[in-house]
């Protein structure tokens, strides 16, 4: 009986991540004329009524420069089923100055992407 109560117990805990994954993607554009970066992250979410409904999302959006975040963006939901759209403005560079941008669900996993800035910003 005792087994039984550990395995039902396990098999509820992993559960609750069977849905949830990571980021599919990052894409980074640049917008010349408001010199912003538009940064969007595929990211299927939970959808649906009742109390599953926007548990799955993606809860923060970090700009680093090297091991240092310079920007950080957080949510408690994703308004959007499959795409998170944010802005941030375009961080001081030198030449080849690298960033990196990473999302992170708020249930299992995250995505990073790294860029060149020299080469975003042409």
């Amino acid at each position: 009986m005792r087994k039984t109560i550990i395995f039902i117990f396990i098999f509820l805990l992993i559960s609750q991540y069977a849905y949830a994954h990571p980021p599919s993607a990052i894409k980074i554009k640049y917008d010349k004329e408001q010199n912003l970066l538009v940064v969007l992250i595929n990211h299927r979410a939970s959808r649906g009524k009742g109390s599953q409904a926007r548990k799955h999302y993606i809860e923060e959006i970090l700009i680093k420069k090297g091991k240092e975040t310079i920007e950080t963006k957080t949510f408690t939901r994703q308004k959007n089923d499959n795409v998170v759209k944010v802005t941030f403005p375009v961080p001081e560079h030198e030449n080849n100055s690298k960033i990196t941008i990473e999302a992170k669900c708020n249930k299992f996993g995250q995505l990073s992407k790294e860029i060149a800035l020299d080469a975003l910003l042409k």
